[in-house]
């Protein structure tokens, strides 16, 4: 359903403290009404998904029946859920625990502790991602702009395809690939503007994607934009060194793609 603002939100809170759960809703509540409700694992959220059917869930990552993995992994397989927006609120860092959580689309990692600042700024991504209207800021032009989309995750590029539009891209000229081989067919029969892949995809990953289009193809020089969630930086410096043009972190900030495509044009 579209919103356009914090009071049409409908959010599922599942956090295993009271006393966590009651200070994240008062710094929620400081940027607006939101209509929560709080459970304390993973099987009282499953239980109240039916019932709530919520725009949003926030999560903690551990639980005495589970984790936040455990629990994203079951909304993104199941048809009733899989396009419930998933926010998670951790003190983890080990990039092995993160990575899966990022992987799946979601639309903010925030840190323990976290500020107002970090709290308003996932607020208004889960906004702009669910409204009606493209308010991510005004478009940039980019009607004409052909855009090659290319995850292995259906639902991580119907997010980048949705956000692309909020931009301006119109739909009919965006296309989209599961993975890097794939993508050199599309490459192949077709001219883009912009590439936009992940970096994480079986067969062909997104640095052999990169090194292939600017080595192997007429279009050496259209731009590539990675998303990836990789921390590594000699991986990140290899992925330089082949010619990407931009990187966009998971979970990207909208405002931050729209740039990027302005940069492009």
């Amino acid at each position: 359903m579209a919103h356009n603002s914090l009071e049409e939100l409908s959010v599922l809170m599942v956090v295993p403290s009271i006393v966590q759960g009651k200070i994240l809703q008062k710094s929620i509540d400081t940027h607006g009404a939101v209509n929560i409700r709080q459970c304390k694992n993973i099987a009282e959220a499953l239980s109240a998904l039916d019932e709530l059917k919520p725009d949003l869930v926030i999560s903690s990552m551990y639980f005495d029946d589970g984790d936040g993995i455990d629990l994203v992994n079951t909304l993104r397989h199941d048809e009733r859920f899989e396009n419930i927006l998933f926010m998670l609120v951790s003190s983890e860092e080990r990039f092995e625990v993160i990575d899966p959580i990022r992987q799946a689309g979601v639309i903010a990692v925030l840190p323990k502790p976290f500020n107002n600042k970090d709290i308003q700024r996932a607020l208004d991504k889960t906004v702009v991602y669910l409204s009606e209207h493209a308010e991510v800021n005004q478009h940039v032009n980019a009607q004409d702009m052909r855009v090659l989309v290319v995850d292995d995750s259906r639902l991580a590029r119907r997010h980048l395809i949705k956000m692309l539009i909020k931009a301006g891209v119109q739909e009919s000229h965006i296309l989209q690939a599961e993975d890097g081989v794939l993508a050199c067919d599309l490459l192949a029969d077709n001219l883009f503007d912009v590439v936009l892949t992940d970096y994480n995809m079986p067969n062909m990953d997104g640095e052999e994607l990169l090194v292939h289009i600017r080595q192997k193809t007429q279009q050496e020089g259209v731009p590539v934009i990675m998303v990836t969630s990789e921390r590594s930086e000699s991986k990140l410096e290899s992925i330089q060194h082949n010619g990407v043009t931009a990187l966009l972190d998971k979970p990207f900030d909208p405002q931050r793609l729209q740039h990027l495509l302005q940069t492009c044009i």
